[in-house]
């Protein structure tokens, strides 16, 4: 991540800067509200009864599809085992 171009996106053009001019214990400080914050953000999601359904319907609905896309992946992993066994690399096919 493009930590300059996330800045720009959020809106925290400002906010960088005032910090930029703060002391290392004030950045130290800052650094654990950040991760005080992070943790109750956290908290609050996995406890969000509305999107841990969302998420369940969405993994449900998936299911087939990553099956599907697991077993491809399993199959032509196989198949360039048995073309490098017998001596035939991707780039010699």
């Amino acid at each position: 991540m493009d930590i300059d171009k996330a800045i720009e996106k959020l809106g925290l053009s400002e906010w960088a800067s005032s910090s930029e001019a703060k002391s290392d214990k004030d950045i130290e400080k800052d650094m654990f509200l950040c991760e005080h914050e992070l943790y109750y953000t956290k908290k609050e999601e996995r406890a969000d009864a509305d999107l841990n359904q969302a998420k369940d319907k969405v993994k449900e609905l998936a299911a087939p599809y990553k099956k599907r896309k697991t077993e491809q992946t399993v199959k032509l992993e196989y198949l360039c085992q048995i073309l490098e066994t017998r001596g035939k690399s991707k780039s010699s096919t």
